[in-house]
């Protein structure tokens, strides 16, 4: 049976400072995401989505409110146990793919796992990842002999290593074409229809959104 609220963000708030003008970038949000939903967040440009993003993956904290994930409040977590949640149970796509340049893409795979376990994953999870994504003849190529479309699925299969729970994709179709987009998109569906993954998409893509469950608008710090 599905967690009614495996993660709930409960009056979260988060204010950076620029200058004299403080920026509210999420305003007393209130939000309750099932385990397995696909959820999409739309809006505009700087209305807090990637904060979002950052404050449920543990790359930021609130400067008010709880941010439950499956009823542990990460919040109040020390810095070791955070850093085990990031690292165990968050996958988080980025918009410019974040590769290392002087790792091929097989190694570039493997790094989070390696900085998991000490040792390289199990050559069987690495293959499993490439056929996937359609990337195996492309194992030993680097970034830059790739186009933006496979570095985007290198930056999928990098965020799946570990196997997370909870996949986080920022705006991951931002710099790709539309074909490259699309198949982007069909492989976060995939995660959450065939591997049980929940997916929080932050996009501006009609089409993406349309591929999500739930979709859900920001704006000025408000999810709506």
């Amino acid at each position: 049976m599905m967690e009614d609220h495996f993660i709930e963000l409960i009056d979260v708030t988060k204010i950076y400072s620029q200058g004299e003008s403080p920026v509210v970038a999420l305003d007393h949000v209130h939000a309750k995401i099932s385990k397995g939903e696909y959820l999409a967040v739309t809006g505009k440009s700087g209305c807090g989505k990637s904060t979002l993003i950052n404050i449920i993956g543990g790359l930021d904290s609130p400067d008010q409110g709880r941010v439950m994930i499956d009823g542990e409040d990460i919040s109040l977590m020390n810095d070791r146990r955070l850093t085990l949640y990031r690292r165990d149970r968050v996958g988080i796509i980025f918009q410019f793919f974040n590769l290392l340049p002087i790792l091929n893409l097989e190694e570039n795979i493997a790094l989070p796992y390696l900085l998991r376990e000490g040792s390289n994953p199990p050559a069987d999870k690495i293959e499993n990842l490439l056929h996937e994504m359609g990337l195996h003849a492309r194992r030993y190529h680097y970034p830059h002999e790739l186009s933006g479309g496979e570095m985007q699925r290198v930056a999928i299969c990098r965020a799946l290593i570990n196997d997370p729970e909870i996949i986080l994709a920022d705006e991951p179709t931002g710099n790709l074409d539309s074909a490259s987009g699309k198949q982007v998109l069909e492989i976060l569906r995939r995660l959450r229809d065939g591997h049980g993954k929940t997916v929080i998409l932050v996009t501006h893509s009609q089409e993406g959104a349309a591929m999500a469950d739930r979709v859900v608008r920001m704006s000025d710090g408000k999810l709506l």
